[in-house]
């Protein structure tokens, strides 16, 4: 947890000098019920859960095979779009998905053996 909360603590100091710029030039928030809404659900979900389940990953897992599947969140963020926003899916995103997955999958330790006993 402690690697979290400094990621945390990161994020906090890199963006706090922009807001208090916003402040200092009287541009203010308009504070109403959505917009804490959708803060809230920002913090929570995509942010504080997503890092939790990534670093339980981790532990689990190791840091390679972890990273492994960073690369798939372009995927997932395209098909939330297409079910979610109605976002059109081009050629270029299945060529980009196509390419995500050959990925993985050459660099996953089965696949790489398999590999290299066909080339051997």
């Amino acid at each position: 947890m402690s690697f979290l909360a400094t990621t945390f603590a990161m994020g906090l100091a890199a963006l706090l000098p922009f807001y208090l710029g916003e402040i200092a030039n009287g541009c203010l928030i308009v504070s109403t019920t959505d917009s804490w809404l959708a803060i809230s659900y920002v913090c929570v979900f995509p942010s504080l859960i997503a890092y939790l389940f990534f670093n339980r990953g981790v532990e689990l897992l190791g840091s390679a095979p972890t990273a492994l599947y960073l690369n798939i969140m372009p995927v997932i963020g395209a098909v939330l779009a297409y079910v979610l926003l109605a976002e059109p899916i081009r050629g270029f995103h299945f060529l980009g998905m196509g390419l995500i997955g050959v990925g993985i999958l050459c660099a996953s330790n089965e696949a790489r053996d398999r590999i290299m006993r066909i080339l051997a």
